[in-house]
């Protein structure tokens, strides 16, 4: 079964998969239950589908349609401060550190950490966080105050995440 989160845009995951499967335009549009200029838009890139449309192309085309969360660009946050080896990529981006992007990564990060396995970004951004709620309330109360996954995240303290939460503040004092 494909997803529709791939690398293809749907048109051609679309055309791909009727093609493959020995089905026509007509076939598939009558198959799917949907108009022929639909699907003739819809393979043309000329049309933006519907949910509903894209569920019964799926259907008939075995793929389904997910909605899920953009992932957080992780090398970006620990620049911005998120306590956490990079062992991807080491380089310096030149372009400033931002109040505005460090909201935008965060609030993707803490919807990431919440449903993986992996502790050490959780706990990289449970430092973060608590570097926030604890030097900087204001900024931290008017961007993440309502945020239910920020406010469990500033509740933990272990030993580990308060030298992390060191680590954080060094590099969020350079901006914030």
């Amino acid at each position: 079964m494909y997803g529709l989160i791939c690398y293809m845009g749907a048109q051609a995951l679309v055309k791909i998969q009727r093609m493959d499967l020995g089905l026509t335009q007509v076939e598939l549009a009558a198959q799917a239950q949907i108009a022929l200029p639909t699907l003739q838009q819809l393979e043309a890139g000329a049309s933006n589908p519907s949910l509903d449309t894209l569920e019964k192309l799926g259907q008939v085309l075995g793929f389904a349609v997910v909605l899920q969360p953009k992932s957080c660009d992780w090398s970006r946050l620990i620049e911005l401060g998120l306590p956490l080896m990079d062992s991807v990529n080491r380089s310096k981006r030149s372009s400033l550190l931002s109040k505005e992007e460090l909201i935008y990564e965060l609030r993707r990060a803490l919807t990431e950490v919440e449903v993986c396995d992996d502790d050490r970004k959780r706990e990289a951004v449970c430092a973060l966080i608590l570097a926030l709620s604890t030097h900087y309330p204001t900024f931290y109360r008017r961007h993440f105050g309502k945020n239910r996954h920020a406010n469990v995240f500033a509740q933990i303290r272990s030993g580990r995440v308060i030298k992390l939460r060191r680590l954080a503040l060094a590099k969020i004092s350079e901006y914030l």
